[in-house]
């Protein structure tokens, strides 16, 4: 199922669910009064919060 996904769109799965983490943290980072660790927590990026600015700023091209 991977590879037909990935042929049909060019992305990995893993990478387009990476993103839509981002982009969902990157709006709620935006329009929510809550802290960046708790959007890291409910944003868990490849089961590991640490990573979450990297990844971040991975996703933004930074």
């Amino acid at each position: 199922m991977s590879k037909v996904y990935k042929l049909e769109t060019s992305e990995n799965i893993s990478d387009y669910v990476q993103r839509v983490k981002m982009e969902k943290a990157e709006y709620m980072l935006k329009h929510s009064d809550d802290k960046i660790y708790e959007i890291a927590n409910n944003s868990v990026i490849n089961g590991r919060i640490p990573s979450f600015m990297p990844s971040k700023r991975r996703a933004a091209g930074i």
